[in-house]
């Protein structure tokens, strides 16, 4: 996988989890959030007025080795 170098990325992973749709963090927004199930890492609730996203395996898989880099 190649490395992720935007920082409102690793912000998003960071604020998702698997089990259920959740808004962004702050500070991140629409646009990255849709890179982010671009590259395949989140799933999207497909509403753009209250866009929710929720984590992929692969998603988890980027979020893990992120945290074991720290």
């Amino acid at each position: 996988m190649p490395p992720i170098k935007n920082a409102r990325l690793l912000i998003l992973l960071e604020g998702l989890n698997q089990t259920e749709y959740i808004s962004p963090p702050s500070g991140v927004g629409l646009k990255t959030g849709l890179r982010a199930v671009e590259l395949g890492l989140v799933q999207w609730n497909d509403d753009v007025k209250a866009a929710r996203f929720k984590l992929t395996k692969k998603g988890l898989g980027y979020r893990s080795r992120f945290a074991k880099a720290i």
